[in-house]
């Protein structure tokens, strides 16, 4: 049987390829130093294909830079083969732990735990927290349904893949998907998606989904809005009092070539004046959130560890919430956590830096989003 097959090039012309040459060609090696498999292969034809999609419905200024988007495919793949299956593995022995840990039931001790955390970190995560608790009030529920509905359409229309992957309709021996432009690619695989899915399931689970992560932003804003609203105010005070003196000695700073940026000096002193004070309104909302998170994780602490404390024989009874001892092991705990929390300015010390390193980031690009067109 011969190895010669017909495709297009980029021109639109027909020539001729070798089956055993576009094998070898395609199963080049990953950053790894491993095969590709066709899985990987696929999703970035798959990929290439979207991007010559967009790129000829954006206008023509702007082709260039999607078309720019081509290289960082592969090695951004390479990186999500190697993380995922380890992320997978990861889920999947935190699982067994958790199995394993039924008997002593660690939904005590890890509300304890998590509890003991905002106590003395809150702080610090100030954005992360507040998202957490708005998503356990409104969207949670909603989002993990969602998510399973997801799941299953996505297992479907992987095994749709994996069977479209293996068809070999002209019998020579190589599958179809490798003898086919990526253009072509793109248009079978969405297609077999379309197929494989319902779509009024994976339409209804994106907008819950959206519906909640929208829920969780639009209550963070409400919620830190008043703290840099009243820094603008503050700011706005300020700079009455101050313009008058700073703006001519600023002036007097720039040097006579550069006259033309003294025209920016009154909005410069302005807008210095509102981050300043801003800046004081966000920390003395950071306190405020601090102290809310000491007093809401000492309760979740001392509930978690005198439930578990009991269950064991340790303690005869919980102590009741309200009680004089419940007050005094409650607000002892979150006076402590909070004072710490301001001693070290509400960073962490080495090396909770690091192991908390994917936390800070999380807080960082969630405060960015909350504090954006504020």
């Amino acid at each position: 049987m011969s190895n010669q097959n017909s495709s297009t090039s980029d021109d639109g012309s027909f020539v001729k390829i070798d089956s055993k040459d576009v094998n070898l060609r395609q199963r080049k090696t990953s950053i790894t130093g491993r095969k590709k498999s066709q899985s990987q292969l696929n999703t970035e034809a798959l990929i290439h294909g979207g991007i010559d999609s967009i790129s000829r419905n954006v206008p023509e200024q702007y082709a260039k830079y999607v078309q720019n988007l081509k290289p960082v495919v592969s090695p951004l793949m390479d990186i999500l083969y190697i993380v995922v299956p380890y992320l997978f593995m990861l889920v999947s022995k935190l699982k067994d732990v958790w199995e394993m840990l039924q008997p002593y039931h660690p939904e005590e001790l890890g509300g304890a735990f998590c509890g003991l955390l905002m106590v003395y970190f809150g702080g610090t995560y100030v954005s992360t927290i507040a998202a957490v608790e708005a998503f356990r009030q409104c969207g949670w529920q909603r989002t993990e349904s969602h998510v399973k509905v997801l799941m299953e359409n996505y297992r479907a229309a992987k095994v749709e893949s994996a069977k479209d992957d293996a068809k070999d309709d002209d019998g020579d021996g190589v599958p179809d998907v490798q003898q086919i432009p990526k253009n072509e690619l793109y248009r079978r695989k969405l297609l077999l998606v379309a197929k494989s899915v319902n779509p009024d399931n994976v339409t209804n689970a994106l907008a819950g989904i959206w519906s909640g992560v929208f829920g969780v932003v639009c209550t963070l804003r409400i919620q830190f809005a008043q703290a840099v609203t009243l820094g603008a105010a503050i700011g706005d005070v300020l700079h009455r009092g101050v313009h008058k003196y700073l703006e001519p000695t600023v002036v007097t700073m720039i040097p006579e070539e550069h006259g033309y940026l003294k025209k920016w000096v009154p909005s410069l002193v302005r807008y210095t004046c509102r981050s300043i004070a801003v800046s004081i309104a966000w920390l003395l909302q950071r306190v405020i959130s601090a102290f809310h998170s000491a007093v809401r994780g000492s309760e979740m602490t001392i509930k978690g560890v005198s439930m578990y404390l009991k269950r064991h024989g340790h303690i005869e009874e919980v102590p009741k919430e309200g009680s004089q001892l419940w007050f005094c092991l409650m607000f002892g705990l979150a006076i402590s956590g909070f004072l710490w929390q301001l001693r070290m300015g509400f960073t962490l010390p080495f090396p909770l830096n690091i192991l908390f390193l994917p936390f800070s980031i999380f807080e960082w690009i969630l405060t960015n989003i909350v504090g954006s067109n504020l």
